[in-house]
C-alpha cells in the first residue's frame, strides 16, 4: 500500500488542548506489470521465426537473419515525412541487431534492401523479381505493405525487397513501414501470441514494445548462429530470452 498520513494537532491556551485525529489518506499501490513470461516468450519466438504465415507456402527450419550491412534504397512516391520515418526505424533496428544499416543514392553503391513507393493498383508489378506473379498478387491484394527476403542455404539473408503502398495515411505507412522492417530482417511471420506488439495485426503500433526488442536482440544475439537448426535454435533461445528479460526493465 501507497499511503500519505497527515497529523495536525492544535493547541488553545484559554480553553485548553484540542487534538485533531490523524488522517490517513491510502491508495492501492500500483503493480509494475512483469510482462510475458520467459516461456511465453520462446513460444512467440517460435511462431514468428518458424511459424507458417499466410500465402508462403514453407516453413523455415532454421534460424535466417542478415550477417552483412543493410544497404537501403528509397524508390518510387515517397514524401520526405516517409523517409525520416524509414531512418527513423532503421536506427532502432540498428542497435538492436548489432548490424549497420545506412541509405544510399545514386549508382556508385548497389543496395541490398529495396523499398518501394507505389500506388496501390501496382504494388504487385515488380519486373525481374524472381517471385510467382500469383504471389505476388496475394501479397499486394491488402494494399497494405509487404515484403520479401532472399536468403542463402545457409539461412544468410543477401536481399530483401519492402513494398508500400503510397496512398495510405501517415500513421498506417508509420507501422507498416516498421513492421516490413522487422520481419525482413529474419522475423518473417504475425502473431497474437503477445500483446500488444509489432508482429500482431490486431495491433498498429509504431514503436516496438519491451517483448519486441526482446525478441529482436534475442535473433541477433551472438549465441544464436544463422542456420542454427530448430531445436538447437530454441535451446538456445530460452537462454538467450531470459538474459534479455532480466536486462531489459519493465515498462
Amino acid at each position: 500500500m501507497l499511503c500519505i498520513r497527515l497529523n495536525l494537532n492544535g493547541f488553545l491556551t484559554v480553553i485548553g488542548t484540542i487534538s485533531v485525529m490523524a488522517i490517513l489518506l491510502c491508495k492501492p499501490a500500483q503493480a509494475t506489470d512483469p510482462g510475458p513470461t520467459v516461456e511465453d516468450l520462446l513460444q512467440q519466438f517460435d511462431v514468428i521465426i518458424f511459424g507458417e504465415e499466410a500465402g508462403h507456402d514453407e516453413r523455415s527450419d532454421k534460424i535466417i537473419r542478415w550477417e552483412q550491412s543493410l544497404r537501403i534504397r528509397v524508390v518510387g512516391e515517397a514524401t520526405a515525412l516517409n523517409n525520416k520515418i524509414l531512418r527513423r526505424h532503421a536506427n532502432t533496428l540498428q542497435g538492436l541487431t548489432n548490424r549497420s544499416i545506412r541509405f544510399v543514392t545514386g549508382t556508385d553503391e548497389p543496395e541490398n534492401v529495396r523499398v518501394v513507393f507505389v500506388a496501390a493498383m501496382e504494388m504487385a508489378n515488380l519486373p525481374g523479381v524472381p517471385v510467382d506473379q500469383k504471389m505476388l498478387n496475394l501479397l499486394a491484394a491488402p494494399r497494405g505493405c509487404y515484403f520479401l527476403s532472399f536468403p542463402d542455404q545457409h539461412g544468410e539473408i543477401g536481399r530483401s525487397i519492402i513494398v508500400v503502398n503510397a496512398e495510405r495515411d501517415t500513421e498506417s505507412t508509420y507501422h507498416c513501414l516498421l513492421e516490413e522492417l522487422i520481419q525482413s530482417m529474419g522475423i518473417p511471420n504475425d502473431s497474437d501470441l503477445i500483446r500488444p506488439s509489432v508482429f500482431s495485426d490486431k495491433d498498429k503500433l509504431t514503436k516496438i514494445t519491451r517483448s519486441d526488442e526482446v525478441l529482436i536482440r534475442t535473433l541477433y544475439d551472438p549465441r544464436m548462429r544463422t542456420g542454427m537448426d530448430k531445436t538447437e535454435a530454441l535451446d538456445t533461445a530460452r537462454i538467450v530470452i531470459t538474459d534479455w528479460v532480466a536486462r531489459i526493465p519493465p515498462r
